[in-house]
């Protein structure tokens, strides 16, 4: 029969990836949008990471994947949803802020969570799973900038933190920081300093980097994930390797002795690259000023991530900008 389809690592029991030939990957896709019970939660996840994963080993067109994401309009369980979503959320960071193409990749995005947003609403009630799932749709509708979300959560944040009195943004960040400081709790810590992080206020993630040099301020062990928040907010792209370059004897003196803060810190600095002339920077920088006694190896390790994710981004950006140009026909 023309409409038999093979799914293989059934329940995803073994550690290995599937690829299958154009037609049954079709057929697949097909019966995933027709009715993806038919495929046990695990065996979804499995055909979404594999899809997905076999495109960045460049053995698959990115459109399989793309393709089948499509049936996540009706998905309800947790893994499948996170799998695709996220590395959907990874393909779209591969355009340029404000971008046309960035637009369309945010409003396909928007259009795959709507069904579960309206389900669940944005009150933390329900079971576990709900909750679960209502915490991946909202983190989702941020990154598809969805206004409605992001108006409620701003909301709700200068509820929770200022009450009815009125402040500017920056009152606001002055009594998070307050917060942070007064807190005594690292779990509470992590997340003010995340929150912190977040500003659009080139000043203030300044104030946050000059910060972290004071252990008493931001433990050692804090650090990375600081430069790297820092980093991933389009605000502060680039400040989290400057300071990273301009404090490197600082740092090589304060993780000395070391190797895996060290690593860490290598990794986290060199993550935020997204362009071949940010690239030629570090290249050029670690040439200079040595490898920090990691003996090269993470250094190399770190580049080759970047080349990688950079030459994949050359391999399928027209692909992607013409599949989510051609997607908004469906989704109008």
């Amino acid at each position: 029969r023309n409409d038999v389809w093979i799914k293989a690592n059934y329940l995803q029991k073994g550690y290995y990836r599937v690829n299958y030939d154009k037609g049954n990957w079709q057929k697949l896709i097909v019966q995933l949008q027709e009715n993806h019970n038919e495929l046990s939660s695990f065996d979804r996840t499995g055909l979404l990471d594999d899809s997905y994963s076999l495109n960045r080993a460049k053995i698959l067109d990115v459109t399989v994947f793309l393709n089948m994401t499509k049936y996540l309009l009706f998905e309800t369980a947790y893994h499948p949803m996170q799998t695709g979503l996220s590395k959907i959320a990874k393909l779209q960071s591969l355009f340029k802020k404000d971008s046309p193409d960035l637009v369309n990749a945010q409003r396909y995005l928007k259009y795959l969570i709507e069904p579960q947003l309206r389900t669940l609403g944005l009150i933390d009630k329900g079971t576990i799973q709900e909750r679960r799932i209502r915490k991946l749709i909202m983190s989702m509708a941020t990154i598809a900038n969805n206004t409605y979300v992001l108006q409620n959560l701003s909301k709700t944040f200068q509820d929770w933190l200022r009450g009815k009195s009125r402040m500017t943004a920056n009152d606001e960040w002055e009594l998070l920081l307050r917060k942070y400081e007064e807190s005594n709790d690292p779990n509470l810590k992590r997340l003010y300093l995340n929150g912190l992080a977040a500003s659009t206020n080139k000043t203030s993630l300044k104030r946050l980097l000059d910060m972290s040099k004071d252990p008493t301020k931001v433990p050692k062990s804090q650090i990375m994930n600081l430069v790297g928040a820092i980093s991933s907010n389009s605000a502060g792209e680039e400040m989290g390797w400057n300071f990273v370059t301009e404090n490197w004897q600082y740092f090589i003196k304060t993780f000395s002795g070391d190797l895996f803060l060290m690593a860490d810190l290598i990794n986290t600095a060199i993550s935020s690259c997204s362009s071949e002339t940010q690239l030629l920077k570090i290249k050029s920088f670690f040439a200079c000023h040595g490898d920090a006694g990691t003996g090269g190896l993470v250094v190399n390790e770190a580049v080759e991530k970047v080349e990688a994710i950079l030459q994949w981004k050359k391999n399928n950006i027209d692909e992607l900008r013409s599949w989510f140009q051609n997607i908004q026909s469906e989704i109008d």
